[in-house]
């Protein structure tokens, strides 16, 4: 047994927003830090800086 792929995207990506995730699409993410409780990832900006 399997599932779609389509459906397991759809699911976390619900789940993820009632958690409270934001959440930002068409950006290159740089590096990310990690911290008890959250991750933060931080984006490249046009010029190559973050």
């Amino acid at each position: 047994m399997g599932i779609h792929r389509g459906t397991l995207m759809t699911a976390l990506l619900n789940a993820a927003q009632r958690a409270g995730v934001q959440m930002e699409t068409g950006v290159a993410v740089s590096r990310f830090e990690q911290a008890s409780g959250h991750v933060r990832m931080l984006r490249e900006r046009a010029e190559g800086s973050e």
